[in-house]
């Protein structure tokens, strides 16, 4: 009987603590700052678009872009969801500028790492299409 209710008690306990971690890396995924590499594909580069980098910061359920902002871009809303669990979540993300058009994120991040794509629709309405790759800092 003590044998039984101490390997139940070992399995409960288990179970409890890789709920808790998972919950845990899954809210975690999004802290900290990360450093993106930000490249266009081949069509948007021979239109102009350029490679840029770019440090990025989540808070809450806002978007910063550190250089971005520098150049009149504001802190955009974030949609994250992070039911992945250990450490696997995604986002996506829309900027509006006044003068230079709209850019939309979308994302995925695991562990450390993020993937994701990246569409500014110019104010023309030309499109330069990016792939973004990057880690936590």
């Amino acid at each position: 009987m003590i044998r039984r209710n101490t390997r139940t008690s070992a399995a409960t306990l288990l179970v409890t603590l890789v709920t808790f971690a998972s919950v845990a890396l899954a809210v975690d995924a999004f802290k900290g700052t990360w450093k993106l590499k930000i490249e266009p594909d081949p069509d948007s580069q021979s239109s102009g678009a350029k490679a840029m980098e770019e440090t990025v910061h989540f808070k809450g359920e806002t978007m910063v872009c550190a250089k971005l902002t520098t150049q009149g871009w504001p802190a955009a809303k974030c949609d994250t969801d992070t039911r992945g669990g250990m450490g696997a979540a995604s986002f996506v993300s829309m900027a509006k500028h006044k003068t230079e058009g709209s850019m939309k994120w979308t994302g995925q991040i695991t562990g450390s790492e993020m993937r994701g794509d990246l569409v500014w629709t110019r104010a023309d309405g030309s499109e330069w299409r990016y792939t973004l790759t990057g880690s936590r800092q």
